[in-house]
């Protein structure tokens, strides 16, 4: 095959489209490494979150939990700060606070107001992220340059909790801007929180309960013995007045046996007692 000489434009031809071609290459390379170092990225803030949910779970009180919590919200989600409220409905006095980074000194009344801000603009806009437009009209929150919140209402609980992670103003230049990425993830880690406190919460009702059923049993006894060993007549009934149970006293006294009268008011068995 006879040897062809190029030309010098057809050689500048071939070397532009040979730059293109390594330009491209070069720029589908970087896509790939920025998508690998991504996926690295979510994978370590998964691992953490998975970590933190361990220590939640193991937490022997609320504080410990809550404590977790905001550490957590500050580390897996990269900001400087976060808050959790804990709106008690029954008894206020008992609503608490938590707050890790560049809060300082709290009053559970603002921020329970700033908090009603953030909720009603999350409702009417759809939005779990507020921004410096929206923080302005707050108190204590007013600090913050951007924030994101999750608020849960346990209404057979009978708490609310909120959970906010936000930046400052002062150093919103310090750190990256929270989009996408950072709501998804902060949404996965609420709904982790809740659903560890709401459980804890939900144990305690019925502890408590139980406690308190242990109790009656334990006074019931007690009744139940001291009317045994009386030499009167008793009678226990239901709140309609229904017989649930006679002493042996009563027995002997009447002549009437628990058989006898037991489901039957006692109104009515005493007047048919008195026309006997």
């Amino acid at each position: 095959m006879p040897y062809r000489k190029f030309t010098h434009e057809e050689l500048l031809k071939s070397y532009e489209e040979l730059q293109l071609r390594v330009t491209r290459f070069a720029a589908t390379e970087q896509e790939l490494i920025n998508v690998r170092d991504r996926l690295d990225r979510e994978i370590e803030l998964y691992k953490r979150l998975q970590y933190y949910v361990g220590k939640m779970l193991k937490s022997q009180t609320d504080h410990e939990l809550m404590q977790h919590s905001t550490e957590a919200i500050v580390d897996i989600i990269e900001i400087e700060c976060s808050l959790i409220y804990v709106r008690d409905r029954k008894n206020p006095e008992n609503s608490a606070v938590y707050i890790e980074g560049c809060f300082k000194d709290l009053d559970s009344r603002d921020v329970e107001k700033d908090l009603d801000i953030l909720y009603a603009f999350n409702q009417e806009q759809k939005n779990q992220l507020a921004t410096a437009h929206i923080l302005h009209q707050c108190s204590c929150l007013s600090i913050l340059d951007s924030a994101i919140m999750k608020c849960f209402e346990e209404d057979d609980l009978g708490f609310d909790l909120f959970l906010i992670g936000g930046i400052s103003k002062a150093n919103a230049a310090s750190y990256n801007t929270i989009h996408e990425r950072h709501i998804s993830i902060f949404m996965i880690f609420a709904h982790q929180m809740q659903s560890v406190f709401a459980n804890r919460k939900r144990h305690e009702k019925i502890e408590a309960q139980y406690k308190k059923i242990t109790e009656s049993e334990i006074e019931l006894r007690k009744l139940s013995l001291i009317a045994t060993k009386a030499n009167s007549g008793v009678i226990i009934a239901d709140t309609y007045g229904r017989v649930e149970w006679i002493n042996e006293a009563f027995t002997k006294i009447s002549g009437y046996t628990l058989e006898d009268v037991v489901g039957k008011k006692t109104k009515r068995f005493f007047t048919r007692q008195r026309h006997h």
